[in-house]
């Protein structure tokens, strides 16, 4: 949480580019830690689902969407901390 919202105040206040990802993997990130992961620790320890259709299909979505955006980001070659570094000189 300290994380998204250190980025949301940078990039309000300085706009630039390679904050845009940082922010969108730290929401990725912190989804999958407040939705996803839970819902899976309680899949694993009743092994079963028995919160209804609604919500597994919600949690099977999440879990691909959000997962998957996560690893991209990870993945996409760009890299932002070296992309400033290069930028200021």
């Amino acid at each position: 949480m300290l994380v998204v919202g250190r980025l949301a105040h940078q990039i309000l206040f300085r706009s630039r580019p390679q904050y845009y990802l940082i922010f969108s993997l730290a929401v990725a990130d912190l989804i999958v830690g407040t939705v996803v992961t839970p819902l899976g620790a309680w899949y694993t320890l009743k092994q079963g689902w028995d919160l209804g259709v609604t919500l597994c299909d919600f949690w099977i979505s999440m879990d691909v969407l959000v997962c998957t955006a996560s690893i991209l980001h990870l993945v996409s070659g760009y890299n932002p901390i070296s992309f400033s570094r290069v930028r200021r000189n």
